[in-house]
């Protein structure tokens, strides 16, 4: 049985669709910060993430409930209840670690500098086949 599973795969040419071609999934690279604690909804959120020199920052971001989870956007920045992302292509691997502030109504509610972001890479059509993008996500302490 096994070797008759060994052989099938053998006849199956390409990356990632049946037939032989590359699938056409785009991804982004991403790096998403877990919340140690949810932020209450409300408006006035101050966000900012830095990785490797290059910034992100959203202010006065409205965290509003929406099925259940709150979430504010400002371009490449999303800032969820329970998390941060950003999806950008400069988002890359760093030796810096990131930086992640969120401040509302002048007082910090989070700070982390710093924090050790493991990248992987992901190739949503297959290891051999375009696109691929770095992606990451770390809990915050």
């Amino acid at each position: 049985m096994l070797m008759v599973l060994q052989a099938s795969l053998l006849l199956v040419p390409g990356c990632g669709s049946f037939g032989g071609g590359c699938g056409e999934v785009g991804c982004v690279n991403t790096l998403t910060l877990v919340l140690p604690e949810r932020l209450p909804p409300g408006g006035g959120y101050d966000v900012r993430v830095t990785l490797g020199g290059d910034v992100w920052e959203a202010v006065g971001v409205r965290v509003s409930r929406s099925e259940g989870r709150a979430v504010g956007s400002d371009g490449e920045l999303m800032v969820f209840d329970d998390r941060v992302s950003v999806r950008s292509d400069r988002v890359r691997p760093s030796s810096d670690g990131a930086d992640l502030r969120i401040v509302r109504d002048g007082a910090v509610v989070l700070e982390r500098t710093g924090v050790d972001v493991e990248f992987e890479r992901f190739a949503p059509n297959g290891p051999r086949c375009p696109p691929r993008c770095w992606v990451a996500v770390e809990e915050l302490k």
